[in-house]
């Protein structure tokens, strides 16, 4: 550096005091290790480093280890450790999806229902698997940021370490000499030993070899470092390399992929959203026609292209066409005051060119495409690079040109990363001793603001920095040196200012420095106690880690500015001060403080220093008449006014300044706003005083009287002398602009039509131009606005005040729909001033009791709780919460103690809910009774049960006694674990980490009189049978089923290491049932292939039965290939002809069959379905039936499977192409006729067995033609209607035929009993006229009865179909009866053997009767059903079968399904999946799975719905009971009779109780809550984000009215505080307590009344405690409350009842300004010099109350369920704005009264006099607020306006009083009052 340098650079040192922090040790890792510091988030967040050696990697988090590496291997030593953060594209995660399930829907194109989860993904093992399915209309995840730890190696391998957990081996292809951490998200740049660069965008991807353009490319020895920067969008991306044999440093701009742009995009947007009123204010020439873009990370303005033909912006994602990225001008000069300053901190340094122009580097956007790049394009890459290498020369020949950051052309390789030189010519001037003399090469990007920045590189070898300016103006990259300093070390971080980093180093004598763009400035150094640092790191947010010469560490931090308002007052000046007067205040705040500061720069000395003379002013108020010319040829009123003021005497002191008045009139203008907005804050009252009375000063050392008079006015303090003459050519307006005034008038729909326009007035920068003021400005804080409260606010009551609309409710909405975008929240409301926030509260009080479709933030700010969960749509688990306490109403309470009694502070005792409400019943389902409980222990298997043994003695009981109950009891419990999985469907939550258990069945039992249980005994197994444990088998399936059904859903899943957790060492039934249960659940998509595999080859059937179905069920209706293949393995139908024989048994085979009737539910394809006829035809008579074919199982498997493939496809032309030749298929397979050759016929000798095939070849038709109205397909099922041709039919074919018939004819069943007798052929009703009669006279054949009864059994079961889960009352009369009906025929005794075979066909029936009644009422809970249902649970004697015990208790879980909390649905497919899971024909054992398997009996899942409605009160998070309304749609909508067009559906109301069971949601329109109890509220079914938002949590969250107790707590409604009389409730604030005490007195009542009264309405402990603290009075005075007590009782009880309770916080500030207003005035004490304020705010709400502004804007509500508008309610009431104004005027009629204050104010209208004293001009100052005293400006000129006039002095005071009037119209503020035109009129003309 030279001399001349050094000279320039000590002239401009300033020094700063220390900010540091006390040092500390910093003991991280070895001292001879390689640390870094890693970028922090915030300057609250702990400082976090990376330490390595060659053998330990090492992860601090402060000085705590976070986690370490060790690599002890020779082979693998350490290279290098990062810690980049990764942009990784998001997973498509979402919550686990709900079980499948198939209820009905309003639409008619899909069999499932709106219960019915996405399909899952396909099922593959590919980590990466290729979508099955479009993607491109999916809006694309964002990318997550992932801090990975990155450890290189010597071997050329590295690892990667997620903070998620886990590591990612990579091989390096080059060995490793260097690399360096890029920006947030942009990964690694890699420099190889052989000079190439590389980028890692992620760990594990293939690096991409980084492009350069212009300059010399990176050349091996080079040293590349990247240059620190705090991250923001301001700081371009820049790289320093060197060139060790020139000595040079080039400096590169680097650009990544567009895709990085885009998301920075998004993000911005984000970011403007969550701004509070915060406009980005741009830099001093904005141009109009600009918009944003990212300057590699930055913001830019780019002006649009128009007329230039330039291709659009908008290019396809899949376009590999050569594109042209361009970048406008911006719009953001650099300011000039910069250009001055470059050479501050030295001589500038030469730069060596080679040719005539300086290149510089240019960034590309990101492209659209992601991945790695082929072998190829990575060749071309690399022989471009060499290309461009070797035409060096030919480049530097051209012409000069300017390189922008986006003018290059790319082709194909746009994931490339590209390094642009911006400069490579910079000369370090030394003389090179070694190559390594470049090696730890630092660099830092400090004092980034907008479009400049300063860019620092050190060398340590020759410990010295370097400086340059990097600016961005237009399309090019200004790079210009700037000096070098001698240093030891440095590192960027926050010290002068909180967001902008400044440059810290140390210099070769160890002193400590900063610098800026520029400033330089010394820095005392932290006591290191005589220690050299050699070298320094930061986190860039204050932290700073100092290393000494021993290797030890310490750290240290920099305090923040601890006074807020000297920071806000820096930043304030700093948008008007140019850069060298900026300077010279923002150190002088630093030394001397702001005050201080601000009072050198308006150049205000000391008092001692004032020279006491005088200046008489020829006229000064004809001048200042003069300058305001242009006002009166706009205001009639001052036109008329005349320049006769007398000549007054000013005391003017000369003043000492360096600065020009022009340059000080904007820091004036400045700081008033910033005064002004800190009145809108709620706890800046001493902030804002500060300001008031500096601006105070300053004002009067310009002359500025109009600014010192009104400030003088506002903070009632003394008057101050004046500085100097007032200025004829001042460009401030005379009078500061008011802001409380502005939001009056804007409010009034008045104020705002005056120009300029508010948002400009109060705009520091518009202000300067819209007055013509001289500003520069420095922006040393950046180009963030410094005034964000004032526009936001300014912008909702211009929306409040000037909307046209006449509805309230739409000015309300107006506002709260513009605070949500500005990114408002209710917090933010709640800490403006009281006085501010009252006309936002009155706004938001109308939106919150009528709300629209808004986005959640706008339901939390206006209280909605309620709504906002329900629109949150999160699909969580809701968890009871305690109730929160309100902050307003908390800090009410505290007020309430403070300000009630001196020396006594809160309350000691505890008041909580509970102690005071006592137990209330939970609002849950079967709450009144314990049906639950008896459901839950008749179905529980797990303990023994007691039974009787009749009137058998205990003698009697002998063992072979016992064995036989015992016997006869193990079929009921063996049958137990179907039933019991229905009842606890979805009733445990069981945590990820735990195993599952399975219940264990207990078939031992207590026969009373016994005193303890015995056992079952196995019998002995013979040698070549079947053991005992084979009856176990499958109830221990379902018991396994049962307990994966039990568990809940959850957000995680159930992934596949659970189910190898849970799985046994021996495969055995319980884990098979258990896949199978996961299966339903939708749970088993995350199992492996190779798992399933593993499963599969152990040919266990219940095994494979159970996967095969559940991975059916996982994946139905989506034909998913891999499923099908597995499928198909099973399945020998499926196989090639000629293939080998499958060993696969016969009910694997069948569950295969219903496996792919599932996969490929309602698709309608004709292969398959073809397949399942053949299947079909193929079952011919054979003479030896071989029981483990299961022939009959499969024959109904393939019919079913064909029925669900085809199902409800009968009118489908494409589906049903041959439609006659399959039916007549189907008639032979039903009825046996031979004249219809089949499908794969043989010789004729073979025929087909129709006892096996019918069962199947009917539901098969039915299910195909289900809802199809096909009378013809219907008559093909005929009934026989003679008797010779019943002889040809099973009984138990009647009851399928029927069954079928109604399925097909859907729309003609009707709950009725005649329906269900016409069914009955005519012959059998007359044949079997006694026995329906009841006429035992008769005797009649057996046969008809069962066929009758079969019949009936098939209609019953057809309407249990239909009406499933409606609890239809005509249904469940007509079931129960034939239910009684058959339980009499059933439970007779038989003495024959054709009576037995009767009465088991009969109880056959009876099941299926049962059955279909618990269907209609499903998850009803019934109490008749269950009686009836536990009386058939009693039954277990002789001939009560294990299928008789199975259908009632499937039909007993069906009952309560879910315990209550479920039910079913009626569509296409849950009509299939309950017809094959209660498929009339129950097995006789528990082995049996002859003509149906066992385990169908669990597709029930598939029809279940969660439809019912819970209410949770959104405060307290319990469940709670609620009357709500529907609206269903008359006559239900049909599946496929469709409304004709421009018809609307007429609504029909239905009252229920929640919690409660619905209707299905395709006939619900609406859920309204309609109590008094609760805020009111609709959800709209029609609305698809409500019914989504239902869909997931089937949970309505409500907000209680304060006043109102629960329904648990007050079911009839006695103690809510409305049926209290008003005389006892007293809930109206009339006054502050007077006339609450005088009553009281009266009435004699004490506390105890208030007491009992609040506690006995509300469990509210806030309020509970705030009335204890009231009435503990002890003493005589006991039962009389003092004023204030009153006071407070009727603030509480109004508050309560009206449901209010946060303005309990508004009322006691307006008793607290009333009361500091008068002790301030009367005994001079309480208002800490903020009387002005506190008026200011009492007289702004009292205006907004009394003079039509309230009611203007909101008192009157137009509901939208009322046709007229109804007045409302202020939230302050009306009586005590009133009293209040009687009070003040009380008080400035006893001011008034005294002379002192009397005189005053008459000599300041009379000359503008203010008194010198502090307490008199405290209270002038009040007399003047309260009379609304006009200006000094406009006093005068009314003065002149009267003197002139010669009027006497009642029609000047006429005069005046009309001329107020006009005024306040015209404006919207309030003029004067009558008291000041009487004083004002005798003070200018004489008593």
């Amino acid at each position: 550096m030279s001399d001349s340098a050094r000279s320039t650079s000590s002239n401009n040192k300033q020094a700063a005091p220390s900010r540091f922090t006390p040092v500390l040790p910093f003991n991280i890792g070895h001292p001879a290790s390689h640390t870094i510091v890693l970028p922090s988030a915030s300057p609250d967040s702990p400082v976090q480093t990376i330490s390595y050696t060659p053998t330990l990697v090492s992860h601090h988090i402060g000085s705590a280890l976070y986690r370490s590496y060790s690599f002890p291997h020779p082979s693998q030593s350490v290279l290098q450790a990062f810690y980049p953060t990764f942009s990784l594209p998001t997973a498509s995660t979402s919550s686990a999806a709900p079980p499948p399930t198939t209820s009905s829907y309003p639409t008619s194109s899909t069999s499932f229902g709106p219960f019915q989860p996405p399909s899952p993904a396909p099922w593959t093992d590919d980590p990466l698997p290729l979508p099955s399915v479009p993607t491109a209309s999916l809006p694309a995840s964002p990318p997550s940021l992932s801090p990975t730890l990155v450890v290189f190696l010597s071997d050329s391998t590295g690892i990667a370490y997620p903070t998620s957990g886990g590591s990612i081996p990579f091989h390096v292809p080059f060995r490793l000499s260097h690399g360096i951490c890029l920006r947030t998200g942009h990964g690694l740049l890699l420099q190889a030993s052989d000079g190439g660069v590389w980028e890692m965008k992620t760990p594990g991807e293939e690096l991409k070899p980084v492009k350069f353009k212009g300059g010399r490319s990176i050349q091996v020895g080079d040293v590349v470092a990247e240059a620190a920067s705090d991250g923001g969008s301001s700081s371009p991306h820049i790289i320093v390399s060197t060139n060790g044999e020139e000595g040079k440093i080039a400096i590169w701009h680097y650009t990544m992929p567009s895709d990085e742009d885009k998301n920075d995009n998004g993000k911005d947007d984000k970011k403007k959203a969550s701004v509070k009123g915060k406009e980005k204010e741009a830099a001093p020439s904005s141009s109009s026609a600009s918009t944003e873009v990212p300057i590699g990370r930055g913001k830019r303005k780019r002006s649009s292209i128009t007329g230039s033909g330039a291709p659009s912006s908008s290019n396809s994602a899949g376009d590999r066409s050569t594109r042209r990225t361009s970048l406008a001008s911006t719009s953001m000069s650099i300011p000039p005051s910069s250009s001055e300053l470059l050479d501050v901190l030295g001589e500038t340094m030469t730069m060596k060119r080679t040719g005539s122009a300086q290149s510089q580097a240019s960034a590309l956007s990101q492209a659209d495409r992601r991945g790695s790049v082929t072998r190829n394009e990575l060749s071309i890459t690399m022989d471009r690079m060499v290309l461009g290498a070797g035409s060096g020369a030919g480049e530097m020949e051209r012409e000069p040109a300017e390189l922008g950051p986006q003018s290059i052309e790319r082709e194909d390789d746009e994931d490339a990363m590209v390094l642009e030189c911006i400069s490579e010519d910079v000369a370090c001037d030394v003389a090179l001793t070694s190559w390594d003399v470049f090696q730890n090469l630092k660099a830092c990007i400090v004092d980034s603001r907008g479009i400049n920045s300063v860019l620092a590189v050190h060398i340590p070898k020759l410990s010295y920095i370097l400086f340059f300016q990097l600016a961005i103006s237009g399309t090019q990259f200004h790079v210009k040196p700037m000096a070098h300093s001698p240093a030891l070390a440095m590192t960027h971080t926050l010290y002068t200012r909180p967001s902008i980093q400044d440059l810290v180093y140390v210099d070769l004598e160890g002193n400590w420095h900063g610098a800026t763009l520029n400033t330089k400035f010394e820095i005392p150094a932290p006591e290191l106690k005589g220690k050299k640092v050699v070298h320094l790191d930061g986190d860039g947010k204050g932290a700073i880690v100092m290393t000494g010469e021993d290797g030890k560490r310490w750290i240290t931090s920099t305090r923040k500015r601890e006074d807020d308002v000297g920071q806000k007052v820096l930043e304030a000046l700093a948008v008007v001060l140019g850069s060298e007067q900026f300077r010279k205040v923002f150190w002088d705040a630093e030394s001397l403080g702001w005050e201080k500061a601000v009072e050198k720069l308006f150049g205000v000395v000391d008092e001692e220093e004032r020279m006491d003379t005088e200046a008489e002013a020829d006229d000064p108020w004809t001048a200042f008449l003069k300058a305001t010319e242009d006002k009166s040829s706009r205001d009639p009123l001052l036109a008329a006014l005349s320049p006769a003021f007398k000549s007054i005497k000013l005391k003017a002191v000369p003043v000492k300044r360096s600065v020009e008045r022009e340059a000080l009139e904007p820091a004036l203008m400045s700081l008033h706003l910033l005064a002004e907005e800190l009145k809108l804050k709620r706890d800046t009252m001493k902030d804002w005083s500060l300001v008031a009375n500096v601006v105070k000063r300053m004002a009067a050392a310009i002359g500025e009287l109009g600014w010192k008079d009104w400030y003088e006015r506002a903070t009632g303090s003394s008057a101050d002398v004046v500085g100097e003459m007032p200025s004829t050519t001042s460009k401030l307006p005379r009078t500061p602009p008011d802001l409380l005034a502005t939001f009056t008038g804007i409010l009034s729909n008045r104020g705002s039509k005056a120009a300029p326009g508010p948002l400009k007035t109060f705009d520091i920068r518009e202000t300067t131009r819209l007055y013509s003021m001289n500003a520069s400005a420095s922006y040393y804080y950046g180009y963030m606005p410094r005034l964000t409260i004032t526009p936001t606010l300014l912008r909702i009551f211009l929306r409040l005040g000037t909307s046209e609309s006449a509805s309230s409710f739409a000015k309300a909405q107006a506002a709260v729909m513009m605070l949500t975008r500005l990114g408002w929240t209710k917090d933010d409301v709640e800490s403006l001033n009281w006085a501010v926030r009252m006309p936002l509260r009155e706004g938001l009080r109308v939106a919150q009791g009528e709300t629209g479709e808004w986005p959640v933030a706008a339901y939390k700010l206006v209280g909605r709780k309620d709504l906002e969960r329900m629109s949150e749509n999160s699909g969580k688990k809701e968890e009871p919460t305690k109730k929160p306490q309100i902050q307003t109403a908390r800090l009410a309470i505290d007020a309430i103690c403070t300000l009630g009694r001196d020396g006594k502070g809160p309350m000691n005792a505890q008041v909580t809910p509970t102690t005071i409400a006592p137990t209330i019943p939970k609002a849950t389902r079967f709450n009144e009774d314990r049906r639950l409980e008896e459901v839950a222990r008749m179905l529980q298997y797990e303990e023994p049960v007691t039974v009787t043994a009749g009137e058998r003695t205990l003698d009697q009981l002998t063992p072979q006694v016992q064995q036989s109950i015992l016997n006869s009891l193990s079929n009921r419990t063996l049958a137990l674990p179907v039933g019991y999985a229905i009842f606890h469907y979805q009733a445990r939550d069981s945590p990820p980490t735990e195993s599952v258990p399975v219940p264990r069945i207990n078939t031992s039992a207590r026969i009373l009189p016994m005193p303890s249980p015995v056992a079952l005994i196995d019998k002995e197994i013979r040698e070549g049978t079947s053991s005992t444990s084979d009856r176990m088998e499958w109830p221990e399936f379902h018991s396994g089923v049962a307990a994966a059904l039990q568990l809940q859903s959850r957000p995680e899943g159930f992934d596949s290491s659970q189910i190898s957790f849970n799985k046994p060492n021996d495969l055995d039934s319980k884990h098979a049932g258990f896949l199978m249960g996961l299966g339903l659940m939708g749970r088993i998509s995350s199992m492996v292939f190779n798992q399933a595999f593993e499963y599969l080859k152990m040919k266990h059937d219940p095994t494979s039965i159970g996967l095969l179905l559940g991975l059916a069920v996982t994946y139905i209706g989506t034909g998913d290939p891999k499923v099908t293949s597995l499928l198909s393995v099973h399945l020998a139908a499926l196989h090639p002809p000629n293939s080998s024989p499958l060993n696969v048994s016969g009910i694997t085979q069948a569950a295969g069959l219903v496996g792919v009737g599932l996969l490929y539910l309602g698709t309608a394809r004709r292969t398959l379905a073809d397949t399942m006829v053949k299947e079909l035809c193929s079952i011919k008579v054979t003479s030896i039936e071989d029981p483990a074919a299961c022939r009959e199982a499969y024959a109904l498997s393939a019919g079913f499977a064909f029925g669900m493939i085809m199902l409800g496809k009968g009118t489908d032309s494409s589906a049903t192409t041959g439609e006659v030749s399959m039916l007549r298929t189907f008639r032979s397979l039903i009825l046996g006729e031979n004249n219809h050759p089949l499908p794969g016929a043989t010789p004729t000798f073979d025929i087909t067995d129709v006892n096996i095939t019918s069962s199947g070849a009917t539901l098969a038709i039915g299910l195909m033609y289900l809802r199809t109205q096909r009378q013809e397909v219907a008559d093909m099922l005929e009934i026989p209607d003679t008797p010779r041709r019943l002889d040809y039919v099973r009984s138990d074919l009647l009851l399928l035929r029927t069954l079928a018939r109604s399925l097909v004819m859907w729309e003609g069943i009707s709950p009725s009993k005649a329906w269900v007798e016409s069914h009955v052929p005519a012959f059998i009703t007359e044949a079997l006229g006694g026995a329906s009669t009841g006429s035992s006279s008769r005797t009649f054949d057996g046969d008809l009865d069962v066929a009758r009864w079969n019949i009936i059994a098939g209609a019953c079961f057809a309407m249990g179909l239909k009406f499933a889960g409606t609890a239809v009352a005509e249904a469940h009369a007509s079931l129960i009866h034939y239910l009684d009906r058959l339980t009499r025929a059933a439970y007779v005794k038989a003495a024959t053997v054709q009576g037995k075979i009767k009465r088991t066909a009969i109880r056959a029936c009876l099941s299926v009767v049962a059955v279909s009644l618990s269907l209609v009422m499903a998850g009803t809970g019934e109490i008749n059903v269950l009686r009836r249902l536990r009386v058939a649970h009693g039954h277990f004697s002789e001939g009560v079968t294990y299928g008789t015990h199975l259908a009632s208790h499937m039909a007993l879980g069906m009952l309560f399904v879910g315990s209550g909390h479920y039910t079913l649905g009626t569509s296409n497919a849950a009509v299939a999946a309950l017809l094959i899971a209660f498929f009339p024909s129950f097995p006789a054992s528990p082995t049996e799975n002859r003509a149906h398997l066992q385990a169908f009996r669990h597709l029930w899942t598939l029809a279940v719905e969660p439809r019912c409605l819970k209410v949770r009160d959104v405060d307290t998070g319990e469940p709670t009971f609620l009357p709500i309304r529907l609206r269903l749609l008359d006559p239900p909508p049909t599946t496929n009779v469709p409304l004709p067009p421009g018809t609307t559906p007429t609504l029909r109301a239905k009252q229920l109780v929640a919690p409660t069971l619905i209707p299905e949601i395709r006939l619900i329109d609406s859920i309204q809550i309609d109590s008094p109890r609760y805020w009111p509220f609709t959800l709209h079914l029609s609305n698809a984000s409500h019914l989504r938002s239902f869909l997931e949590t089937h949970t309505l969250q409500v907000k209680r009215r304060t006043g109102h107790l629960s329904y648990a707590q007050d079911p009839r409604g006695i103690k809510s505080i409305f049926t209290r009389s008003k005389s006892e409730t007293g809930s109206s604030v009339f006054d502050f307590g007077e006339t609450g005490r005088t009553l009281a007195r009266v009435g004699g009542g004490g506390g105890g009344g208030l007491r009992e009264f609040v506690g006995a309405f509300t469990d509210d402990a806030g309020a509970i405690a705030a009335v204890e603290y009231l009435t503990q009075r002890k003493g005589p005075d006991a039962g009389q409350p003092s004023e204030w007590e009153a006071f407070v009782g009727s603030v509480l009880l109004e508050c309560l009842t009206r449901d209010k309770r946060e303005i309990v916080a508004v009322y006691l500030e307006i008793y607290k300004a009333y009361l500091d207003i008068k002790l301030s005035t009367n005994l001079g004490v309480g208002s800490g010099g903020h009387t002005g304020r506190k008026l200011e705010d009492l007289v702004f709400v009292l205006d907004f109350y009394r003079r039509g502004v309230f009611k203007t804007l909101f008192g009157r509500t137009k509901m939208k369920s009322s046709s007229s508008g109804s007045l409302r309610e202020p939230l302050v009431q009306t009586p005590l704005v009133a009293h209040v104004e009687r009070k003040l005027d009380e008080l400035r009629e006893d001011l008034l009264q005294r002379q002192a204050v009397h005189d005053s104010v008459r000599s300041h209208t009379r000359d503008g006099t203010w008194p010198s004293d502090k307490e008199l001009a405290e209270k002038v100052a009040v007399v003047l607020k309260l009379e609304d005293a006009p200006s000094l400006e406009i006093s005068g000129e009314i003065k002149s306006l009267v003197l002139s006039s010669r009027m006497g002095k009642e029609d000047a005071e006429l005069a005046l009083g009309e001329t107020g009037r006009r005024l306040e119209k015209l404006s919207g503020v309030p003029a004067w009052k009558g008291g000041w035109t009487t004083m004002a009129v005798e003070s200018w003309l004489g008593a």
